[in-house]
């Protein structure tokens, strides 16, 4: 559903189905601009992927966000804590806010980029 949500919105989405097939993905070209990660996801849960990703130099600054229906508020300080850009919550989340939350997470990832060199 969110994948077709974010297909409505103008965006281009990739749907995996296993922590370690989003990991597989994100070993390749092109990176993508942002991932939502389901926190509850076969094999590598997303707060592990999440984990492997800010570790890693190449994707240490990628927009993530854990979606989750975890409800408990630990778990949310806790996906922020590792590097999360946000944890939106299954059946709380108002997903006609979606480009908006989208729009403000990319704006966000791209003042923190890095400049590009001086020449």
């Amino acid at each position: 559903m969110l994948s077709r949500l974010l297909r409505h919105h103008g965006h281009t989405s990739e749907c995996l189905g296993s922590g370690e097939e989003a990991l597989a993905r994100l070993n390749r070209e092109p990176l993508p601009h942002l991932v939502i990660l389901d926190h509850m996801m076969p094999g590598a849960s997303g707060l592990e992927v999440l984990r492997v990703l800010r570790e890693e130099p190449r994707t240490r600054s990628l927009p993530v966000v854990i979606f989750s229906a975890v409800q408990d508020g630990g778990f949310r300080r806790k996906a922020i804590s590792l590097g999360a850009s946000a944890c939106w919550l299954k059946g709380s989340f108002d997903f006609a806010q979606l480009p908006d939350a989208i729009q403000a997470i990319l704006a966000t990832a791209q003042s923190h980029a890095a400049p590009p060199p001086i020449q």
